[in-house]
């Protein structure tokens, strides 16, 4: 699920093109502007007043997968699919 959060507003990206007012979710993830797909993050900003943050909720079986690799890593570069799939990328290629 897709959130663009402007002040303390919630708007969840829907699969017919629109983004809802919700209420805000217990957790999500931040996420760097840069990593939205570019169609959904200009439609988003253009419907927008302010500064427009973006937020993810991803599946428990990401999660758990995240906590995994993180635990267990000395560093890198965290890369979270389209699809959810998960891959950490080591530190040596930065």
């Amino acid at each position: 699920q897709l959130f663009a959060v402007v002040a303390d507003e919630f708007h969840r990206y829907h699969p017919d093109g629109v983004y809802r007012q919700v209420e805000a979710p217990a957790s999500y993830y931040e996420m760097d502007a840069a990593t939205v797909p570019r169609r959904l993050r200009l439609q988003g900003e253009s419907l927008f007043d302010g500064a427009v943050g973006w937020g993810v909720i991803l599946p428990d079986a990401s999660v758990g997968e995240i906590e995994r690799l993180v635990s267990s890593a000395r560093g890198g570069k965290l890369l979270i699919g389209a699809d959810a799939s998960i891959r950490l990328e080591s530190a040596e290629h930065y």
